[in-house]
């Protein structure tokens, strides 16, 4: 059976280009799951778990936001940032999912009593978001 392309891209670097068996992303209403011949689609990801499957092997990275489009032999995802699963320190992410928690609770707490363009709650959201799925990633490396 032949591959579906991958490329995964951030502001800064191209991150994977190679052909692969399967691809599981984290779209916003929920995981979407791409093999070849795939029907053609754009659509916007949300901060997660990306699983690329090539053979036995499963390779996992945290993504955080974008777009991908997808046609019936490429996937190209534009993130703003991803990291693969073998360079995210499992403590590290945890100790900053507690920070975020801790911080998105402060922020609904005060929320109304600043005033500012960016919305605190918004943001520590995205951020509670971004250290949820690293710590995903993280675990899910193990198995």
């Amino acid at each position: 059976m032949p591959g579906i392309f991958l490329e995964i891209v951030t502001p800064e670097r191209a991150v994977f280009a190679q052909t692969v068996d399967e691809v599981i992303l984290p779209g916003v209403e929920g995981e979407l799951g791409i093999l070849p011949g795939h029907l053609p689609l754009m659509t916007i990801l949300r901060s997660g778990r990306l699983i690329v499957i090539q053979g036995a092997e499963r390779h996992r990275f945290a993504i955080h936001g974008g777009f991908a489009e997808i046609l019936p032999d490429k996937v190209v995802i534009l993130t703003e940032a991803s990291e693969a699963a073998s360079d995210i320190d499992a403590e590290r992410a945890r100790a900053a999912l507690e920070k975020a928690e801790q911080d998105l609770k402060a922020a609904e707490a005060a929320r109304g009593e600043e005033v500012g363009e960016a919305d605190p709650v918004a943001l520590r959201n995205a951020a509670l978001n971004r250290a949820r799925a690293r710590l995903l990633v993280s675990e899910s490396d193990k198995d």
